[in-house]
């Protein structure tokens, strides 16, 4: 066990690195050093995931790995205008430091495709998670996501809105840990921000409405995650709702409540603080906000910093 003296340390050495991870990620953007892997290493082992934009690969190369290969069709990204999106994605990815944050190990491309080689979360991601073993019990709830928050403070500190977090872009990996992944809708927060982005299900009310909105969308995705790992419900609306009916539920109907042994008192503060439809009175929406969310008595059991 660390001693108190050690703790102290790492808490001032944890917050230093926050402070500075701005100047930090913007002095890595301007050196711009490209990595790069022939694709003739790469073998695909099975496909993880799939959709229009492309496909994930678990894929291996020369014996290592195995990896995950995200494919990422041009035809597509040209059709939709996504070239910036692209470049900033893959950018961030391999420039942002933090444990809690999906990197990127290489990326290369050919005449069809792009492609970006990220670590392989051996046991997929939080959707997956939650089809395949139900309600995740609070005391091993407040582990996972106590790591998203860590996400969320590192990501704001350099002056980004995820503004896409959902259980698909929670990776798991070994021995508990956590990454947030997908950061093709990821905007710069500096002055006010506009604009759709994101999936409706997770979308905060400022954002369905097209008001301007602040890094608060991302701690009102939290709080829909929250409730849906614990309870396995959405906290307005069904997730085979019609998009119009989705979208009166999160901006005028009051959260569903469910009795359940896995919900306490102090979850459920949580989630109704998270959720609050008025951005500007928002848990995590006064700067800095993740130590207003760190400091929510339902974290106070775990480590708020690695």
């Amino acid at each position: 066990m660390p001693s108190e003296a050690e703790k102290e340390l790492a808490l001032a050495e944890y917050y230093e690195k926050i402070r500075n991870a701005r100047v930090r990620l913007q002095t890595e953007f301007d050196k711009n050093e490209r990595k790069e892997v022939d694709i003739k290493n790469f073998t695909a082992l099975s496909v993880i995931g799939s959709g229009g934009f492309g496909s994930v690969y678990k894929a291996s190369t020369n014996g290592q790995g195995p990896y995950a290969v995200k494919v990422q069709k041009k035809s597509f990204i040209r059709k939709y205008g996504l070239q910036k999106e692209i470049i900033l994605e893959r950018k961030l990815m391999a420039y942002m430091d933090s444990p809690f944050v999906m990197e990127l190990l290489s990326h290369f491309k050919d005449a069809d495709n792009l492609y970006l080689v990220m670590p392989l979360a051996r046991y997929g991601d939080l959707y997956k998670m939650l089809k395949r073993s139900g309600a995740v019990p609070e005391a091993r709830a407040v582990k996972i996501i106590i790591q998203v928050v860590l996400a969320l403070e590192y990501c704001h500190a350099c002056s980004l809105i995820h503004r896409d977090l959902k259980p698909h872009n929670i990776l798991i990996f070994e021995r508990g840990r956590v990454k947030i992944s997908d950061f093709g809708c990821c905007v710069r927060s500096d002055g006010q921000v506009f604009g759709m982005a994101g999936t409706s299900l997770y979308r905060a009310p400022e954002m369905l409405k097209g008001d301007y909105y602040t890094e608060a969308v991302d701690w009102w995705s939290l709080g829909v995650i929250i409730h849906q790992v614990l309870l396995l419900e959405l906290p307005f609306c069904g997730k085979y709702d019609p998009k119009p009916l989705v979208i009166s539920s999160i901006l005028n109907a009051s959260i569903r409540t469910f009795k359940s042994p896995n919900y306490s008192e102090t979850a459920e503060n949580l989630v109704r603080s998270l959720l609050e439809k008025n951005q500007a009175n928002r848990l995590g929406a006064i700067k800095p906000g993740a130590s207003f969310v760190k400091n929510h008595d339902w974290f106070k059991n775990v480590d708020c910093t690695s």
